[in-house]
């Protein structure tokens, strides 16, 4: 076994700038604990991904090549104060009105195309890409046909267990055991909580989004 200290390898993440892209997963994470100001609360998160068709990359030999894909996630609240109204403002460029927020079908937006601005953060010595705004495609730009499969996963019309019971490439390992830390999850499963953290229903506004 040969030990060596050289420097590991780059990482390869999608450069800054815009781009066209299509939503192509929502996933329903449930409600998870998460830090706020220095206290425990739990909050209901959803992931929204979105596949990049101009932006490609050969990652598997077998499948050739493949378009980036980058994810949020945000606290599921359409409360004035969160992040995802004016991310769906933007997005859909008219604002939501107090009626439209009481019921928003939010799976309408799957395959949904888009302009993504990609912002590098750094935190320590890692660079991460992450998603920096949202808007519609500019009048004239085209964006690539689909590449991937649209999929979404909830806890309700689209729950299906063994997608977090079993090893497959549409949930990874990672974000499988994060949803099972939620109440949801746990509720549906037949889990004890007990010792479930409880939502600050008057403090709606979310913490920072975190690199990926």
């Amino acid at each position: 076994m040969i030990l060596t200290n050289s420097p590991s390898a780059k990482r390869d993440i999608i450069p800054s700038g815009s781009y066209p892209a299509r939503c192509i997963s929502m996933i329903d994470i449930g409600s998870i604990p998460s830090e706020w100001q220095g206290e425990m609360k739990s909050r209901t998160v959803i992931r929204l991904t979105f596949e990049l068709p101009t932006l490609t990359k050969v990652f598997n030999p077998d499948k050739g090549e493949q378009p980036y894909v980058i994810h949020r996630e945000f606290t599921k609240s359409l409360h004035e104060k969160s992040k995802l109204l004016p991310f769906l403002n933007n997005w859909r460029g008219k604002t939501l009105t107090e009626d439209d927020c009481k019921f928003f079908d939010l799976s309408k937006l799957l395959g949904a195309e888009c302009l993504l601005s990609i912002v590098h953060n750094t935190v320590g010595d890692r660079t991460y890409a992450n998603i920096g705004g949202i808007s519609t495609i500019p009048t004239g730009l085209v964006c690539p046909a689909q590449f991937n499969h649209s999929f979404i996963w909830d806890y309700q019309d689209n729950f299906k267990s063994n997608l977090i019971t079993d090893k497959n490439d549409t949930i990874p390992t990672w974000l499988q055991d994060k949803i099972k830390t939620s109440s949801e999850w746990k509720m549906k499963n037949g889990m004890n909580e007990d010792n479930m953290i409880s939502e600050d229903e008057t403090n709606n506004e979310e913490p920072n989004d975190l690199p990926f």
